[in-house]
């Protein structure tokens, strides 16, 4: 199960979307589930957005990101997270979508990593 931790202001359309597409691409994949607490999940994406300055009309024309992939180790005294990598970007809103896709299918991959050297 996947954890999906936000961090967008309201003001930041391109970010609200990136976050909505990464949790709706993690429900609609095979390979994990979207977990609603931290406690039920082995991994968690910790992702942050900050707006770039609106354009005059108050249309924003990217949105700078960052997200960090995080595998949890349970079963010790205390849960303990594993960082796995990290990524900045910048994505403007006709390609939203393809940014958001793009995280997904990265850190998917690196999920599937981390799982198969577990066992």
């Amino acid at each position: 199960m996947v954890y999906v931790q936000g961090s967008v202001n309201d003001n930041d359309t391109l970010g609200n979307q990136s976050l909505f597409d990464v949790k709706e691409a993690i429900t609609n994949s095979h390979r994990y589930l979207l977990s609603q607490s931290l406690d039920t999940s082995e991994y968690q994406i910790i992702f942050v957005s900050v707006p770039d300055s609106p354009m005059t009309d108050g249309s924003q024309l990217s949105s700078a990101y960052s997200y960090v992939p995080l595998a949890q180790v349970v079963g010790l005294k205390e849960n303990l997270d594993i960082f796995l990598t990290n990524y900045l970007g910048d994505c403007g809103y006709e390609r939203i979508t393809g940014c958001s896709n793009s995280i997904v299918v990265s850190t998917l991959n690196y999920f599937d990593t981390a799982t198969s050297n577990s066992n």
